[in-house]
Parts: structure tokens; sequence; C-alpha cells
């Protein structure tokens, strides 16, 4: 028998004035990084540790105001805090003194309608916190989008190491090499968020087995694909050659848990226990059994004979 498994991973503000927040500084501390390389290159040395901040500048369309948005940030293995125009609009694991890296938690924030200025350039910034982070992670550059078009953070950035509160405002008057205001269709902006460089995207179990590279008397047959198997973390073979899989189509994240702590190796502690299988919501463990019935391929196996 031969089987393939396709692996498809509350601030209120009534009124206040935003413009404020692009002003005038030195800028012979901050230097220009390429985002998301930046958050993807591999980490070695003490001088990953601690704090640092990014920020650029993200015109929005005149006919986003009044509109609430979405903002997506990508977890990496550090904590995050997100500012528009000097204010905290969203967080990504934990900050110091109780630390817990944000890997594994939501990416997508909605960004309140009175926390940028329509038809104006507003600051994103973002305060990062590592304590020996890890790198190489896929990630992508921020994307605020109101779900029709969307606007892509990816390119330059402002980056400097340390922590200052007013680093969440720009106090720099060149803005041009860190402004984004492009607009593009929001499906396929939020398609392209994860995608690999040369990534060819989601493909059909039968498309993806043709571009299996198999060597000389070897063959690879696909018993069982999409959709009948989703995320599976585990497998192993018994002594009679029983394939069993384990899906965790929750993965990250179980529902109905909360993180509290997570280590730099994603050891994670939440608020509770779960029960073992099969307690808990009716319906939600299962195991469903596929058999392949092809003699031609079972019948030299040693558990067939």
């Amino acid at each position: 028998m031969m089987l393939r498994i396709t692996l498809l991973p509350l601030i209120f503000l009534s009124s206040f004035n935003l413009l404020p927040a692009i002003a005038q500084e030195p800028t012979e501390q901050w230097t220009s990084v390429d985002i998301p390389a930046d958050w993807t290159r591999p980490r070695s040395g003490n001088n990953e540790n601690g704090f640092r901040w990014y920020r650029c500048i993200v015109k929005l369309p005149n006919d986003w105001d009044g509109k609430d948005l979405s903002l997506y940030v990508e977890p990496v293995d550090d904590a995050r805090e997100i500012y528009l125009n000097g204010v905290k609009i969203a967080k990504v694991g934990a900050m110091p003194p109780k630390f817990r890296s944000g890997l594994g938690e939501d990416e997508k924030h909605v960004v309140a309608n009175n926390h940028f200025v329509a038809g104006e350039e507003n600051v994103l910034a973002i305060r990062v916190y590592r304590k020996y982070p890890r790198g190489g992670f896929n990630v992508g550059a921020p994307i605020l989008t109101d779900g029709n078009l969307a606007i892509s953070t990816k390119g330059k950035w402002q980056h400097i190491i340390g922590d200052k509160q007013d680093y969440a405002v720009w106090k720099d008057d060149r803005t041009d090499e860190f402004r984004y205001s492009q607009l593009a269709d929001a499906e396929a902006v939020l398609e392209s968020f994860k995608q690999l460089a040369g990534d060819r995207g989601p493909q059909t179990p039968a498309v993806a087995l043709k571009q299996f590279d198999i060597g000389d008397g070897l063959a690879v047959d696909a018993v069982l694909t999409d959709p009948n198997i989703a995320q599976p973390l585990s497998f192993k073979f018994d002594h009679r050659g029983r394939l069993w899989v384990m899906e965790y189509k929750q993965y990250p994240n179980p529902a109905g848990l909360k993180a509290v702590s997570r280590d730099k190796y994603l050891r994670t502690v939440y608020d509770k226990t779960p029960l073992p299988p099969p307690h808990g919501d009716k319906g939600q463990d299962q195991i469903s059994i596929h058999e392949d019935t092809n003699a031609k391929l079972c019948k030299s196996l040693p558990w067939s004979q």
C-alpha cells in the first residue's frame, strides 16, 4: 500500500488630532530595513534580544473615511504591540515582565474608524520585544484593508533598536521611501500574504502528484487527499502495516483554551486541561477508516501474506 498525504500552517478615543503624529526628528539612529525580509532572516547572538521598533507611513484613501478596517500582522517569534498614529491598537504575545511569544496567535485585528485619518498620511509603528528568538519563519508584511481593497506595506520600513514611546510617531520629514498607498484587490493581496518566493500556490492533488521527482523502480500513488484529510499532525504505522493519521484541525489554537504562557520552544501552558477523547463536545472527536483495496500494490507487503 502506498500513501501520499498532502501537507497543505479597547482603547476608545472620542476625538483627537491624528496629524501631529508626523513631526520633526533627527534620523541618525534610524536605519532602513526591508519588511518582511528583516523578520524572516535567521537569528543569532544576544544582539537580537531586547526592544526595537519598526515604522512606516500609510496613506489611506478618502473613501475609507468612517469605515472600520482590518489590519493583518502575522505573528513571529517575539512579542509585538501595533500602533497607529501613536495609539496602541493591537498586540501579539506579551511584553516583559511576563514575556510570551506571539507565535500561533491571531493575525487579524480590527482598526476602529477613529484611529486613522482617511486621505492623509498615517503612522504605522510596531514595538517588538525579542528573547532568544528563532528566525526563518515565513511571514508577510502588514496589510490594511476595508474588505474590498487593500494596501500592502511590503518594502522599506524605518527601524531602531531601543524603546521610547515617541518612536510610535513620525518625527522625520523623509516619508517618500517609507510611504505606502497603492490599492489592490483585497482577495488577491491576502492570498499572497503568506506566499513564499516562487510559491505556486495551492494545487489539486492530481497536479501535485505529477510534480514528484521519482527514482527508478518507485511509484507514488495518492490514496488519501483533501477533502478526506486536512492538517495532519502525526502519522505512524502499526504492526499490521496500517497507517494511523492524527488530524489537528484546530492547531495551533485549540478551541475553548486560552494560552497563558509560551516559551521559546513553543511549549504552551493553557488555562485548563481538556478532557481526552471521547469526552468534550459531541461530534468533535471521530475516527474515519480509508482502505486501499488495490491488490497489486498490497500483495507484496509482508502483512498481506
